[in-house]
């Protein structure tokens, strides 16, 4: 787990996007648990996929929650 990972003005445009505050919610809390929960070690690109999955299973439901997930999760890995 880490203590921090960066979160870019532009990710909150594009959950502002969403127009139901539940889906908003989802969406946050999968930003956050993939920002902070997803585990940091050498092969870190492996372990956001891995746990990114579980995520967009979840987001899935709602194509639209799903699209702004993944315009977002490239960047959280480059971070």
């Amino acid at each position: 787990m880490k203590d921090s990972f960066v979160f870019y003005r532009s990710f909150m445009d594009s959950i502002n996007t969403v127009p139901k505050l539940k889906d908003k919610y989802l969406l946050l809390e999968s930003i956050i648990k993939l920002g902070l929960f997803s585990k940091n070690n050498d092969n870190i690109e492996e372990n956001f996929i891995t746990f990114s999955a579980k995520l967009e299973q979840k987001l899935s439901k709602n194509l639209h929650i799903l699209g702004v997930f993944y315009a977002i999760k490239p960047q959280i890995i480059a971070n």
